[in-house]
């Protein structure tokens, strides 16, 4: 195995060398813009509220169901009875559903927009032997 990844350094040098570079230039970019952290916390607490959301939204859909109790076994293993669901409450999870997916879409990519643009201005500002400036609002 030693031999192996010795062979494939010797072989691949010059790649090495350009992927220690862009990683020296991915590190200068993150230290650069320390607020990627900062946007990405926040964005995870805006995508755990909508979680939050769907979840008691899924709460109340289920509690419009009908419940059918058994007068001779009230509690044997169904204390709540057994849930009769309409298809309008199938139609409502569907809604919900969807909705959280385009809500939990819209931020994972307003997130990676917001990346992406802050890599641009930091790599369109910087010059030969000087580091960039990415802005982050």
């Amino acid at each position: 195995m030693l031999l192996f990844f010795n062979c494939l350094l010797y072989c691949y040098w010059s790649q090495l060398e350009i992927a220690i570079a862009i990683v020296d230039c991915a590190a200068d970019f993150f230290n650069a813009t320390r607020r990627l952290f900062v946007l990405s916390v926040f964005y995870f607490f805006i995508t755990s509220v909508a979680l939050g959301w769907a979840g008691v939204t899924a709460v109340f859909i289920y509690s419009m169901s009908d419940f059918s109790f058994s007068s001779d076994h009230p509690f044997h293993g169904h204390f709540l009875g057994e849930p009769t669901i309409s298809a309008a409450q199938t139609a409502l999870w569907v809604v919900l559903f969807f909705c959280f997916n385009w809500i939990s879409t819209l931020i994972v990519d307003k997130m990676a927009f917001i990346t992406m643009y802050s890599c641009a201005s930091y790599y369109f500002s910087s010059e030969g032997g000087t580091d960039g400036s990415a802005d982050v609002t």
